[in-house]
């Protein structure tokens, strides 16, 4: 039964107008941030700021600007996709009409994770490789950067899984898709504001580092910059913690509760 479930999902996913339409502003931004990148990097070769450094010659684009958006856009991106493609069901009665064929709560939630999660790798990919293409008209390319490259990958993938898993549960959660963009938004105003309260985006100390080292983007990027092995160990356990609590709370909140 769960075979025809996850059938019928990626069916209705690549037929779905959300996901073609977030991977067309997807690959827009892909674009605008590698060509910033590249501004940006002249302009500080203006005014001296790297004097006697050919950066085109060193500066590895798929880290620059694909990286950036995984931080900044696609968790955007996974909330977008369990609004539309999983809360949005509840109120079109789909997950009713797949439970009345007898299909087990477990595998169905399990199935729309795994339609979001698998939604948000298909952005991630094609940001990667659109980034990758438009920079080379920027830099050369670079063989130096590869294994840091894939390590890169593999901790995006890692936080893609625990923001589905996020998303999913508050999907499962709220049932409604407007609930879901709202909550989620309102989750990250007020991330940004414990973790960044100045604005400034300065290292913050105290509370407010403790705060920065649960979030997935705060273990992500200590992980970037320290490449120590604790941190980026750290970064692969945090995301699997969100992975795993948020799936359970939320396949126990679904379990629980009639679907209305």
């Amino acid at each position: 039964m769960i075979k025809n479930v996850l059938k019928e999902d990626f069916y209705r996913l690549k037929r779905s107008k959300t996901l073609w339409i977030c991977l067309t502003v997807a690959v827009v931004f892909s674009f605008l941030i590698t060509a910033f990148y590249n501004f940006a990097i002249e302009l500080a070769g203006e005014y001296g700021v790297y004097a006697g450094v050919d950066l085109n010659e060193y500066m590895a684009p798929e880290l620059m600007a694909a990286m950036a958006f995984l931080n900044a856009e696609l968790p955007i991106f996974c909330m977008i996709f369990a609004a539309a493609l999983v809360a949005g069901e509840f109120a079109q009665g789909t997950l009713r009409q797949i439970l009345a064929t007898g299909a087990g709560r477990v595998g169905v939630y399990f199935s729309k994770w795994l339609k979001v999660f698998v939604a948000s790798v298909f952005l991630y990919v094609a940001t990667v490789v659109v980034s990758y293409l438009a920079g080379l008209m920027y830099w050369k390319p670079q063989t130096d950067y590869l294994g840091m490259m894939f390590g890169d990958f593999g901790l995006g993938l890692l936080g893609l899984a625990g923001y589905s898993s996020l998303y999913v549960a508050l999907a499962f959660m709220l049932r409604s898709a407007g609930g879901v963009i709202g909550v989620g938004i309102g989750l990250n105003v007020l991330v940004n504001l414990l973790t960044n309260p100045l604005g400034t985006n300065e290292t913050v100390v105290g509370f407010f580092e403790t705060v920065n080292k649960l979030t997935m983007s705060g273990a992500y990027s200590a992980a970037v910059g320290e490449s120590g092995v604790s941190a980026v160990l750290y970064a692969v356990f945090v995301p699997l913690v969100y992975l795993a609590l948020c799936g359970v709370v939320g396949m126990l909140n679904f379990v629980k509760r009639d679907v209305k």
